[in-house]
């Protein structure tokens, strides 16, 4: 019945779609995936990274685009695909994950590290040598191959040694564990990464660039609606996408976040559906929006 019913929604989503209204609303909320071209290229180009035998040079990738464009999400399903297994050598981890503190110092970074390793809390008063070397101990043993730095755009708020006491510590990383490296962030990354001419020419870059009207766009705003358990089909052709896009300001968080409003408006007033009416009575602001009514305060 719901398969005839709902064919307008991926079919995890049907039995939900008949629900009650806070039921269906609150399932808005929960991260969701929608495949795209230029994320699964990414994701392609990232694990191809693990299956590269180690190397004295091993390929590493800078992965740059706005903020709240879907870089994250993207790191995290990277992650997601390579669990941590045990067996009798012990963990094995495969991809390690840490962000850049947003204060960056060596001594930070190095026990945000050891925290993403599962390692017990070093004692405060350990000099940051003696962190360095636990850390690369700790990345031997669990026979990491990739290494996943986030928001790596902060070591830009450090002075100019600290940017460059960060630099070399990914070429030493590279050079000594022969392990491949994803950094991402946002423009300002690139741009750390260019000052450094050996790094420039290790990081290849993936760019996530601001979404624009065109085929790809109708997908994944179509696609993302069909995972909202909304009782009616919505009509989402192009003019309506870029709407959509220039409302949101072309990226992928802020269409999430419009979409998602949206189609709790669409519930509670029975329009069961994301048309024009809905998209307007939305109470979403975009970042422009935001920062018009921060400024007025």
């Amino acid at each position: 019945m719901c398969a005839d019913r709902f064919r307008h929604l991926i079919p995890s989503v049907r039995d939900i779609a008949t629900c009650s209204a806070q039921e269906r609303s609150l399932h808005l909320h929960r991260d969701r995936w929608i495949s795209y071209d230029v994320a699964e290229q990414a994701l392609a180009q990232m694990t191809r990274l693990l299956e590269l035998p180690r190397s004295t040079r091993p390929a590493c990738t800078i992965l740059i685009g706005p903020t709240n464009n879907g870089k994250s999400s993207l790191l995290h399903r990277l992650i997601d695909s390579q669990p941590r297994t045990h067996g009798g050598t012990g963990v094995v981890a495969p991809v390690v994950f840490v962000e850049m503190p947003s204060s960056p110092t060596l001594e930070r970074f190095y026990r945000g590290l050891i925290s993403a390793l599962d390692a017990p809390s070093p004692s405060t008063w350990i000099r940051t040598g003696a962190l360095e070397t636990l850390c690369f101990d700790l990345l031997h043993s669990v026979n990491v191959k990739l290494l996943v730095v986030d928001e790596f755009h902060n070591i830009l708020v450090g002075r100019r040694p600290t940017q460059l006491e960060f630099l070399n510590l990914l070429r030493f990383l590279t050079n000594r564990l022969q392990i491949s490296i994803v950094l991402s962030g946002t423009d300002q990354a690139s741009h750390a990464i260019r000052s450094d001419a050996q790094l420039e020419n290790r990081f290849k870059p993936i760019v996530l660039h601001r979404w624009e009207s065109s085929e790809e766009s109708i997908r994944l705003v179509q696609g993302l609606v069909s995972t909202f358990p909304l009782q009616r089909p919505s009509a989402l052709g192009e003019p309506m996408v870029q709407y959509i896009l220039r409302r949101a300001e072309g990226t992928l968080g802020e269409i999430v976040d419009l979409l998602r409003t949206t189609a709790e408006i669409a519930i509670r007033t029975g329009e069961e559906c994301i048309n024009r009416r809905t998209l307007e009575l939305s109470p979403y602001l975009g970042p422009t929006a935001r920062r018009a009514k921060l400024a007025r305060v």
